[in-house]
């Protein structure tokens, strides 16, 4: 269960309003019988990144894994749904680090108000679960998120500090929230 749990973890973080729409996972039976793992890396930490391992010792013992940069693909016999999804997760494991690939990641503004406000923040993966913070920039009203669109009516913009208590080079943990508009990260 660790791999399903690991790639729900990496398929959360890079749902962000759009990607998810477009692309995705696909988890299938095929009729030899076996399995079959579609994993869309565009517009990911993982987009560009290659990996080509088969194994091939006949009908009841096979694998054949690629990725080609936009999409990873596994395909096994019955036994080899875990072995698909544990290459998937050391694949992606191997080449977080090495992406230049920039998240937005929204941190919680010190209010003393019961209003739950945002701001964004620039952080790169560094593994399935976990960001480090890159850029802290300045922000604009209009960049700031709250839970329910009616919320910014209760706020009092002159008075608003957008003090974080986060620094670059943190790592952080996020999860996936809605905003009024879409889905985005916070930082927990």
């Amino acid at each position: 269960m660790k791999n399903i749990e690991a790639i729900q973890e990496w398929f959360k973080l890079q749902c962000n309003g759009d990607w998810e729409h477009e692309y995705g996972v696909k988890i299938q039976t095929i009729n030899n019988p076996g399995w079959n793992v579609h994993i869309d890396l565009s517009d990911t930490v993982l987009d560009g990144f290659k990996i080509d391992e088969n194994l091939d010792n006949g009908d009841r013992d096979w694998f054949f894994i690629q990725s080609d940069g936009k999409v990873f693909s596994g395909s096994g016999d019955s036994n080899k749904l875990n072995t698909i999804l544990d290459k998937f997760v050391t694949f992606a494991l191997d080449n977080i680090g090495k992406s230049d690939c920039v998240y937005t990641v929204y941190a919680r503004i010190n209010l003393p108000s019961n209003v739950e406000v945002f701001r964004p923040l620039e952080a790169k993966m560094i593994d399935l679960s976990s960001f480090e913070i890159v850029s802290i920039p300045d922000v604009n009203f209009k960049d700031l998120k709250v839970l329910n669109i009616d919320d910014f009516e209760k706020l009092d913009f002159t008075k608003l500090n957008l003090d974080i208590n986060f620094n670059i080079s943190d790592n952080v943990k996020c999860d996936l929230i809605y905003f009024y508009d879409h889905p985005s990260l916070i930082i927990l």
